[in-house]
């Protein structure tokens, strides 16, 4: 069995520098990996922080919001495509009542005004109280967001503004008024005075109380008139003929 030859001197040379030359190459390499990752690892942190703040700021601002919807002074409602509530803010419980959520919109709006769907933008409830109630998109998933006001007070404002004026021009219609009964009162003085007289046939007599009966009827009709104007009814009309107030007062006076 042969033996293996030595190495000469100049052999182990070279093995010795090829051996350190990929000992240097391998330190190199194992360097520059562990940067790589090094780099990565804080690249990896730094997109995980700032993915928690992001996550966080969100949270945040979907607190906010939802404090926000909470704390408006009207009713918000979400709807989903099918119409159904998914959400309210207390505000809108307050105004319609539960149960609210999972229930569809017309059923509520029934259930709190006796109406099947919205004529107009107000809506007078049951409980005597009225609301505006306006409806948006919110996206293109078809789901809207209904906003409720309370405009009761608003419409109490209203109307007494509304009787304040009409007490305003109670003085001018009072003049008016005025011109209107002094004709149906002078008729009337006209037909006293001619009761009065002892020579006058009973049928006469009768007819001119029929007609004084009329004249005073006509200035109460005048009279509720005007009440009906302070009131802010729509008082009911009469046409007068002149033709016939001219054939009374000559019937009477002849």
């Amino acid at each position: 069995m042969s033996q293996a030859r030595p190495l000469s001197v100049n052999e182990l040379e070279q093995a010795f520098e090829v051996f350190n030359r990929v000992s240097v190459e391998l330190d190199t390499t194992y360097r520059e990996l562990e940067s790589k990752v090094d780099g990565l690892s804080r690249e990896l942190a730094a997109a995980r922080s700032a993915r928690l703040k992001e996550l966080a700021e969100k949270e945040r601002l979907a607190h906010r919001l939802s404090s926000l919807v909470a704390a408006l002074p009207g009713g918000v409602l979400i709807l989903d495509p099918r119409q159904v509530i998914r959400d309210v803010n207390p505000e809108a419980i307050q105004l319609l009542c539960n149960p609210l959520i999972g229930l569809s919109w017309g059923e509520v709006l029934f259930r709190v005004s006796g109406a099947r769907e919205l004529q107009s933008r107000e809506v007078l409830l049951t409980s005597g109280r009225r609301i505006s109630v306006v409806s948006r998109l919110l996206d293109e998933s078809g789901e809207r967001v209904v906003l409720i006001t309370d405009v009761s007070d608003i419409h109490q404002l209203q109307e007494l503004l509304g009787r304040k004026k009409r007490l305003t021009a109670l003085g001018e219609m009072a003049a008016r008024l005025a011109h209107q009964i002094r004709t149906p009162l002078s008729s009337t003085t006209l037909y006293l005075s001619q009761l009065g007289r002892p020579d006058l046939p009973a049928e006469q007599r009768q007819n001119i109380s029929a007609r004084v009966a009329e004249r005073l009827r006509h200035m109460g009709k005048l009279l509720d008139s005007m009440l009906s104007f302070v009131r802010g009814e729509t008082p009911a009309t009469e046409m007068i003929y002149l033709d016939e107030v001219l054939q009374d007062f000559r019937s009477t006076v002849l």
